[in-house]
């Protein structure tokens, strides 16, 4: 055996191509796609049961998350109780998740439980029964959630930003009031759910060690499961934002101690070609601990604890914000700040040690991002959602290893310029 000499650091080496394990499409008998990742050696299964369902598609605030949330707690044949009680008994991991854009459940489990798993999970997204209770303890809670909401500058400032953004009546800048909740009711939830929740208008990812195992019992339980779907449901397609005539906004908020700023902008999407250098200029302006804004705004100036900023990419449309919570008194100066760093990205040059250093954090990231079976499952389901595969990862990489510092600034020029942030901030009355 070679002894390693552990006084000595290892080569540092960057990676010039990914090597991910390439999920496989399987077209199941019954119409859905279900999409293979077979990694890992440990004996557990993952299944993501994905739904165009997300809150875009309700006609009425809060049906299509109270839908989603209510789905473990209760079906025809157990309760709520029940289903938490199995579940414990059989060692899984079951959670719904729901956003603007999707809505689905996703399952861990042992191989060995797999069978038990999938027929509670099949009762769960097939014969939800919706109980009275649970929607009126859903109800509570928001309420709750709003009203609390409503004392935190950093969910005024966000609920602010997307209204003034997107407009108030846009399914990404709408958001509920608590008198939409009185209007929620059993009836909408079973009518959505029968909608949305059904085989035509589902896609599956399984990540297992040996997924050929498991394939052919999924298609037999799933075969189980009678649905009717109308295509004509998903089409819906959601107004375009711009940049135009945005605005500075202060919401006083009772009792805060800090203040909130969001500043932000319509991007172009993540199929565009612009996006990976954008990406980048993400990550130098507010996208990792080492950024300008950290430097600048904490480390230098002291404003705050943190600072960041983040593309964020809904299906049709993808913003860029900035974000933190800051002493009151210099949030005027820490905007001002942040608009100084986006100048000097629009009118210097990068200097080559720090790109080198944002090069080398992404190219980890990437790397972070295929460690390990459900790091995959995760990184493939986002990308299957903006219709994207793992050749474009391959793309983001060529672009880090190519771009160069004129073309940060070529594109900091086209797409940072001031006029086009909206500027919202949420704090103390003046």
């Amino acid at each position: 055996m070679t002894k390693i000499n552990r006084s000595k650091a290892p080569v540092f080496a960057i990676p010039e191509k990914l090597y991910p394990i390439e999920p496989v499409l399987f077209k199941s008998k019954l119409g859905f796609p279900i999409y293979t990742i077979s990694a890992g050696t440990e004996p557990i299964v993952r299944l993501d049961f994905i739904f165009q369902a997300g809150t875009k598609y309700q006609k009425e605030l809060f049906v299509a998350g109270c839908t989603n949330s209510l789905l473990i707690e209760g079906t025809h044949k157990r309760t709520g109780k029940e289903i938490a009680e199995t579940v414990d008994f059989l060692g899984s991991y079951i959670y719904p998740f729901y956003d603007r854009d999707e809505a689905g459940i996703t399952m861990y489990c042992l191989e060995k439980h797999l069978k038990k798993n999938l027929e509670l999970v099949l009762e769960i997204l097939q014969k939800p029964s919706f109980p009275t209770d649970e929607i009126k303890i859903f109800k509570a809670k928001k309420q709750q959630s709003l009203i609390l909401d409503k004392q935190k500058p950093e969910n005024v400032a966000r609920e602010k930003f997307l209204q003034s953004l997107f407009g108030q009546t846009h399914p990404y800048g709408i958001h509920g009031r608590i008198e939409d909740l009185d209007k929620l009711d059993q009836k909408k939830l079973i009518s959505f759910h029968q909608d949305f929740y059904s085989q035509e208008n589902m896609k599956i990812i399984l990540t297992s060690r040996n997924c050929s195992e498991h394939l052919p019992f999924l298609e037999e339980i799933l075969s189980e499961w009678k649905s009717h779907f109308n295509p004509e449901l998903i089409q819906k397609s959601v107004p375009t934002a711009d940049n135009k005539n945005h605005q500075q906004h202060y919401i006083e908020v009772d009792q805060a101690t800090q203040t909130t700023i969001r500043l932000g902008k319509i991007m172009p999407d993540r199929h565009h070609p612009d996006f990976p250098i954008l990406s980048v200029i993400n990550t130098i302006l507010g996208g990792y601990f080492g950024s300008r804004l950290m430097q600048n705004i904490r480390e230098d100036k002291g404003y705050t604890y943190g600072i960041g900023s983040g593309l964020i990419s809904f299906k049709e449309q993808t913003i860029l914000t900035i974000s933190s919570s800051v002493t009151s008194e210099f949030y005027s100066d820490a905007i001002k700040e942040c608009f100084l760093e986006l100048k000097r990205l629009r009118e210097e040059l990068i200097p080559e040690e720090e790109l080198k250093r944002v090069r080398n954090y992404l190219i980890g990231d990437l790397q972070r991002q295929l460690d390990g079976p459900f790091n995959i499952a995760d990184t493939f389901k986002a990308m299957l959602f903006h219709g994207l595969d793992f050749a474009d990862l391959d793309k983001i990489q060529k672009t880090l290893f190519e771009l160069n510092a004129e073309d940060i600034k070529e594109l900091a020029i086209k797409y940072l310029q001031e006029d086009d942030f909206l500027v919202i901030a949420a704090g103390p009355s003046k």
